[in-house]
């Protein structure tokens, strides 16, 4: 099978009535912390499979507009490639070894965290805000790709940037 039907077997499994009640308790499992390894969702290089997933905005959800907002917990070894993310609100998480390869999002907000050891090759992160400062807390960035990322309109004063790359995306940081 070619690339393009990979993606699209991967994007088709969360469009069934079966995928749509996974994608809920993925994204409540996420919000609390909770564990995954019940779930079948299988991994891809030691990463829970989360390629392609739809965008987190579920209306069923116990508590409508909760899904956007991540507070005090840990995403680690994810793999969002190609995952629908837009306006994700991040508020003292640590977000480890996760991969966001060509995920689309857009408008994120961040307060305290952390964010390390993770790609986001190719991801789109227009107007998002990475680099905040509250509380004298700030955001930290350290060995992240961001390899021809879509960075334009996003803020990054007040926020430690370490052995992070930058190569090809827009637009270049420090210009």
């Amino acid at each position: 099978m070619d690339d393009g039907g990979i993606a699209r077997q991967l994007r088709d499994r969360w469009l069934t009535q079966a995928g749509a009640e996974l994608t809920v308790e993925v994204v409540r499992r996420l919000l609390s912390g909770r564990g995954r390894s019940d779930l079948d969702l299988g991994t891809v290089d030691g990463r829970t499979d989360l390629r392609f997933l739809p965008s987190l905005n579920l209306p069923d959800l116990d508590e409508p507009g909760r899904w956007q907002a991540f507070r005090d917990v840990e995403l680690s070894h994810l793999d969002f490639t190609g995952a629908t993310l837009p306006g994700v609100r991040f508020h003292g998480v640590r977000i480890v070894d996760c991969v966001f390869r060509d995920a689309s999002c857009p408008d994120w907000r961040m307060w305290s965290s952390q964010v390390s050891d993770c790609d986001f090759a190719g991801a789109s992160l227009r107007e998002s805000a990475l680099g905040t400062w509250q509380e004298g807390k700030s955001n930290d960035w350290v060995g992240v790709g961001l390899r021809r990322a879509d960075l334009r309109g996003c803020f990054w004063k007040g926020s430690l940037i370490d052995r992070c790359d930058f190569v090809r995306s827009r637009p270049r940081a420090y210009d």
